[in-house]
């Protein structure tokens, strides 16, 4: 509370709650702590101060509280806002809204990317051997006939080039 520059201690969850439930079950808090019974922190009032170490629970302008995750969580997470100023709202002002947080993305490690790195091109040069000792086995099957050999001139001017040399 020193923080937001209250002048004495101010409402909290806990203050009010304790002060109306003591004899009463079953009531939701925000039944007895609005505008209608609402006091403001940064306003003077006589007697004591109270404890000014504790936590300022109020959402407000001064943006010093604040909500905050860890940042590996993620989830929608569902709020309940209360206008408890009367400055601010002359009705009793309620409103549901949600938030989505998203956690931080995890970087792979290194090990896992050199490892499906190495997977993928091993896969890749095993497919090329594959396709490549197939390609051999097949062609060697098949009777293959050089079309010069098999020609009747071709063979005959081969001969002709090995007796001038």
């Amino acid at each position: 509370m020193e923080q937001v520059k209250c002048l004495r201690e101010a409402q909290s969850w806990f203050s009010m709650g304790s002060k109306k439930t003591e004899n009463i079950t079953n009531v939701w808090i925000d039944q007895f702590w609005g505008p209608q019974n609402y006091k403001s922190c940064f306003e003077v009032e006589d007697g004591n101060l109270g404890d000014l170490t504790k936590p300022y629970e109020i959402l407000n302008h001064s943006g010093i509280n604040s909500l905050i995750w860890p940042q590996d969580h993620t989830g929608i997470y569902m709020f309940k806002l209360k206008i408890v100023d009367p400055n601010f709202s002359y009705c009793d002002f309620e409103m549901y809204f949600a938030v989505r947080t998203f956690g931080v993305i995890k970087r792979p490690s290194m090990a896992k990317i050199i490892g499906w790195s190495a997977f993928i091109v091993f896969l890749f040069l095993g497919t090329l051997v594959f396709s490549y000792f197939r390609y051999v086995r097949t062609f060697r099957s098949l009777s293959f006939v050089d079309p010069l050999l098999s020609h009747p001139y071709g063979a005959a001017s081969l001969e002709h080039e090995k007796k001038e040399k």
